[in-house]
């Protein structure tokens, strides 16, 4: 007794079982997680560091280097890439895909603070993260107020710590605002009457303002603990800290310096709609869910608004959670329109509404139950997951199909009873319809069984195909022979075909005869068509790695000179806004400055609800700022800040010469250039940082009897300042900043009068002992495995494409006939894109011999399984003739179109020379079976393909948000299945009827 059988015999059971896989699904689908994207487990640790003042050779010498040296027992390592600039260092280390992040975390803290002691002491502390794909920012929300030292002050020292403590928040930044500070401005003239320098002052503050434990005290049966309280608590305190005590003569702080309540020099200011206010951005974890987080951040500021000072307020600049449930709805409906196509096709073809209803059911109950394994695999409801239902609706009543259209036959050809004709309708087709799912699902088993960045993006994806395939298995198999033994009768199936059903079989026989006698022609045709579509065709469609989306906004991104002041670079920034801010289809516009950068953020709306999309308006605003004075331009669309954000396409130039690296890069940058489909061209060898250099004379300092080390902290703390201690006034912490008055610092003039003491207490001058020359630093030192390395960038516009424009730029590369010091590769979107197709074509040919198995399995042969998979040659013709139509350019998601094509459209061939193998068992000749066979299937072919294909119209329509992600593949898969479809009608009978002939022959 085969299941099919003894669901047929078991009714109640059955229906239990089915009942039961949905209870389960519901129950499951309530619980899980929803969010954008999967958890990518991407295996790249950062290092970052900062070293307030020390320029990019001095962080790339003393810190990133260091960093790299502790590194090296740390096992595993792929790649580790540096990037050290003004103050900061950033040292990431990529592994292979499959390691254990979170253990390389630990090793590489392990490895910091074992070289600790190598770096800097005032440096800040080496910050080691996890870094994910995704770790997008949530939410950017504005405090809008009058007084921005109070709102500063909230923001840190309040709003922050309770942010930072929401499960799955990652780095929160915040910009504008005034930071407070109590300074001590210090007279150099008054420092030396006293003996003094700055050195030792910074030391007596730090002692003269401690807390520390003395011991303990006994007084009868009790034990007492004793602290002794040094620590200044007010600005008073910190006036009246003794310096000097010579003869009971004590000096004061304020004998040498100035002390008063400060604000810190400005290094951001935020704006919102062009008004000064405080901007937080708040990102989550790799593994963070942004939608809970959004809600838990939402519902902590309505907990905390009535703490902020008077008349401040919170505003939401951007939501990215309702982005992202927006795009969850889009493919939703997308699914719910499909089901109702494909729900519309069985009934046209059927004719029968109880019919229709027990295979339309599959659906439904196939992807609820799917939601059980997702729970059981640890998935979430996100776009990809999601993605893989909406393009499986139409093939999960594939196996339905296949079954109740033999049970018509049974009913109608054999006369017999519903029983019967369920039981022997079912039976005979169990073994075609294993074989189809298996091959279908065999093709995701390459995807998420090999190690890499194509199984992060799209197990997902596999997973939710495979998972609903095998539920409308179960259901093909058990509850559509159940329900048709129980409710169809012989007049249910003993309709009339359609006037339209009855043209194409009619034509389709006269067709398949014509091709059996011209069986050359056909197959030349097919070859001809395959050359020119696919060999020639291919040339002439671009290639991405994956698609932009228009999710409503975007940011318009300028990247400036160093040593800019940081009201130079506001200034720029507000040509930024009048251009944004007077383009009508701006909604909002948040900004963010730096003293090298400026982001401003522009929120568009939904694509619904204008007449162009983000990428025209991208577009235009380019135009008006391209040619900004001393800004590299970039324009993403989406939302960032940082130095330049991402560009489409990234060159990397190697080599141990910067000279080299130098003059190639300014060749291949300006030949870029002349290219119009480029646009925001950048290269990270920009003009450097201008820097006075203090060369110290090493003879002078050896007879004043002073060392470099001594002198250059120095020299640091007098221009920099240190900040030796903190005081707390109210929720404030408040950095005390030693610092020498700002007239003894502003000039070149000023820096050579620093006077420091040697050992034996005389105060000498810097010019004494030093030499000045103002040069030009470098901005950044990139290194990848230790060497050097240069960076150019682009975006693309018009025809240009990531593709197009690599081979351009490969070209340009070519003719320069670089030298074999210097070598190049593709960073970036072009790194991932080779990286994710080399996976996806391994992907490709071992899925081709799991079909091929599981098809000699079936049909027992070595020869008839490459008669099938000839369907799959057909399948990439369409695809191509598919991408060409529509202006669709190649991507990652359409390569996985064609992997799961593969698992597709042997199904036709398979239902084909399945039963024409039953009918020359029969007796027919070859050519009867042939013909006979192809009419017989037409019926369940085209229905399979119709509600295949209706099923993914609504996702290659590209209807809501964030369908451009999904569009291409859906394209694929339709003209893909549809094209290989007609060609399989005529060309796999052909074939059949070729190998059937020799066999004869042979025999």
């Amino acid at each position: 007794m085969n299941i099919s059988q003894f669901s047929i015999k078991r009714p109640v059971v059955t229906t239990m079982i089915i009942v039961s896989m949905v209870i389960f699904g519901i129950m499951t689908l309530i619980n899980l997680k929803t969010q954008l994207l999967p958890n990518y487990n991407i295996p790249t640790v950062t290092v970052r560091s900062s070293w307030k003042g020390a320029s990019p050779e001095d962080m790339e010498k003393l810190v990133t280097q260091e960093i790299e040296d502790g590194l090296t027992k740390v096992e595993g390592i792929k790649r580790v890439t540096t990037d050290s600039s003004m103050g900061k260092s950033s040292v990431t280390v990529e592994f292979e895909f499959g390691t254990d992040v979170d253990s390389k975390v630990n090793d590489i803290t392990t490895a910091i603070s074992r070289i600790r002691n190598n770096l800097p002491e005032d440096m800040d502390e080496p910050w080691v993260s996890k870094a994910g794909a995704f770790a997008d920012r949530v939410m950017m929300f504005s405090i809008t107020g009058e007084n921005q030292v109070e709102l500063k002050s909230f923001a840190d020292n309040l709003l922050i710590p309770r942010l930072e403590r929401i499960e799955g928040v990652g780095e929160i930044s915040v910009f504008g605002g005034f930071e407070r500070e109590v300074l001590i401005s210090l007279d150099p003239n008054k420092l030396e009457a006293y003996n003094l320098n700055i050195s030792e002052l910074y030391s007596i503050l730090k002692k003269s303002s401690l807390n520390f434990p003395a011991g303990y005290i006994r007084e009868g049966d009790k034990e007492y603990l004793v602290r002794v309280y040094g620590e200044a608590k007010t600005l008073e305190d910190i006036k009246e800290i003794v310096i000097k005590n010579d003869e009971n003569n004590p000096v004061y702080l304020t004998d040498v310096a100035d002390v008063s309540l400060s604000v810190k020099d400005l290094e951001s200011y935020g704006r919102t709609n062009g008004s000064e206010n405080i901007i937080v951005s708040v990102e989550k974890t790799d593994n963070g869910n942004a939608i809970v987080i959004s809600d838990t951040v939402k519902n902590e500021l309505d907990k905390i608004e009535s703490m902020l000072p008077r008349g401040a307020k919170f505003n939401i600049n951007r939501d990215s959670s309702i982005d992202i449930q927006n795009s969850i709805d889009s493919v939703t409906k997308s699914a719910i329109l499909g089901l109702i196509l494909a729900t519309v096709v069985l009934y046209v073809f059927l004719k029968d509404i109880r019919a229709t209803l027990i295979v339309s059911v599959s659906i439904p109950v196939s992807v609820i139950a799917t939601f059980g394994f997702f729970g059981a695999k640890g998935m979430t409801i996100n776009i990809t997951s999601l993605m893989g239902l909406s393009l499986g609706i139409g093939m999960l009543v594939d196996n339905s199909i296949v079954v109740i259209d033999n049970i018509f036959r049974h009913l109608t050809e054999y006369k017999e009873t519903s029983e019967v004709a369920a039981e022997k309708g079912a039976t005979e087709v169990i073994v075609p319809i294993i074989a189809s799912t298996a091959t279908t699902i065999a093709v995701f088993l390459p995807v998420v069984l090999q190690e890499g960045r194509a199984k992060e993006m799209y197990q997902d994806l596999s997973y939710s195909i495979t998972f609903s395939l095998l539920a409308s298995l179960v259901i093909a198999l058990t509850f559509v022979p159940m329900m048709a033994s129980k409710i169809l009768k012989r007049k249910d199936a003993e309709h009339e075909d359609g006037k339209i059903l009855k043209f194409l079989r009619k034509n389709y026989v006269k067709l398949l005869v014509q091709s059996l006698r011209r069986k050359t022609l056909l197959i030349l045709s097919i070859l001809g068509l395959f050359l020119l579509v696919v060999v020639y065709g291919g040339t002439k469609i671009g290639g991405e790695f994956i698609p932009y989306t228009d999710d409503g906004v975007y940011t318009v991104v300028g990247e400036l000179p160093s040593g800019l002041d940081i009201e130079k670079s506001n200034r720029i920034s507000k040509k930024f806004e009048d251009v944004v801010a007077k383009d009508s289809y701006t909604k909002l516009f948040t900004t963010s400055v730096r003293k090298n950068s400026i982001a401003v953020i522009v929120d568009i709306g939904k694509p619904d609800q204008r007449d162009k999309t983000v990428f025209e308006i991208m577009g235009e605003v380019r135009k008006k700022l391209v040619d900004t004075p001393d800004v590299k331009l970039n324009v993403i669309p989406k939302m960032t800040w940082g130095r330049g954000g991402d560009r489409d396409i990234t060159l990397i130039l190697k080599s141990d010469d910067s000279n080299q690296l130098n003059y190639f890069s300014r060749l291949i940058e300006e030949e870029m250039s002349k290219n119009p489909g480029f646009t925001d061209i950048t290269n990270s060898m920009l003009n450097g940082n201008p820097e006075t250099r203090i060369i110290l004379d090493r003879k002078k300092l050896e007879y004043y009897g002073m060392n470099m080390n001594d002198l250059t902290f120095a020299v640091s703390y007098q221009i920099l300042g240190g900040a030796p201690i903190k005081i707390k006034t109210g929720n404030d912490e408040l950095d005390v900043t030693l610092q020498l008055d700002k007239k003894y610092r502003s000039s070149l003039d000023s820096l050579k009068d620093i006077r420091i003491k040697n050992p034996s207490g005389n105060s000498v001058k810097l010019r004494d002992i030093a030499q000045f020359e103002i040069a030009e630093g470098a901005y950044g030192i990139e290194k990848e495995d230790r060497i050097r390395k240069i960076s150019i960038q682009a975006n693309t516009i018009g025809k240009m494409d990531l593709v197009t424009g690599q081979k351009f730029i490969k070209e340009v590369i070519e003719e320069l006939n670089l030298p074999k010091t210097v070598s190049y590769s593709f960073g970036g979107q072009g790194r991932n894109l080779q990286e994710v197709n080399a996976q996806l074509k391994f992907a490709f040919v071992i899925s081709i011999f799991l079909i091929y198995f599981i098809l000699a399995a079936q049909f027992e042969s070595y020869i008839l399984p490459l008669i099938v998979m000839g369907t799959v040659p057909l399948s990439v013709i369409g695809v191509y003739a598919g991408l060409i139509l529509t202006g669709q350019k190649t991507n990652t998601m359409v390569f996985v179109g064609i992997i799961m094509l593969a698992g597709i459209v042997v199904n036709n061939a398979i239902v084909l020379i399945d039963y024409t193998q039953i009918l020359l068992e029969k007796g027919l000749s070859l050519k009867e079976s042939i013909i006979k066979s192809g009419e017989v299937r037409l019926r369940p072919i085209l229905m399979t393909t119709m509600t295949t294909i209706f099923g993914m119209v609504p996702l290659a329509l590209g209807l809501g948000q964030g369908s451009e992600t999904y569009k291409g593949m859906a394209i694929a898969v339709i003209f893909g299945l549809g094209f290989s479809t007609v060609l399989t009608l005529v060309f796999i009978p052909v074939l059949f009827f070729i190998y059937y002939t020799i066999k004869i022959k042979k025999s």
